[in-house]
């Protein structure tokens, strides 16, 4: 198993995707020294958001953002460095682009977001934006994530 101070990301890729875009998304974590360490997918309910996203409970978006999740099917991934020298929060941020689609199109065209996301709320992924963020995501998933092959 891999340590380098147990450092990971909590990365959600959310709505239908087919066989040939995940394939591509694990073959672009794995050019960056990336890996999914632990993984789950599903419809999760109302209060899992709700846990997740506790953060942004007082802002506007957070019902209209709970319900979105709660109506998508989610893929939970901890991604992992595979090299000491690798951030992998900021690996998979960089990876996925700006949250505002529109943003990543111009600043970031082969970004996650550029070619999947839609909007803001419906951008197509999610990475954990710090060590703290991380933990606390994955505790909310905890008990669901496995290993990966």
């Amino acid at each position: 198993m891999l340590d380098f101070s147990k450092r990971y990301t909590t990365a959600l890729i959310i709505g239908e995707y087919d066989k040939k875009i995940f394939d591509a998304i694990r073959a672009d974590i794995e050019k960056a020294g990336l890996k999914i360490e632990k993984c789950t997918g599903g419809i999760y309910d109302e209060n899992t958001w709700q846990m997740f996203y506790n953060d942004h409970k007082e802002k506007d978006f957070f019902e209209d953002l709970v319900e979105l999740m709660s109506a998508s099917r989610v893929q939970v991934w901890q991604i992992v460095a595979t090299e000491k020298h690798i951030d992998p929060i900021a690996r998979w941020r960089e990876y996925i682009g700006p949250t505002d689609p529109a943003v990543a199109k111009r600043t970031a065209p082969e970004s996650l977001r550029a070619r999947h996301g839609n909007s803001i709320a419906d951008n197509g992924s999610h990475g954990s934006d710090s060590w703290e963020s991380a933990q606390k995501e994955e505790r909310v998933f905890h008990d669901r994530l496995e290993g990966c092959l």
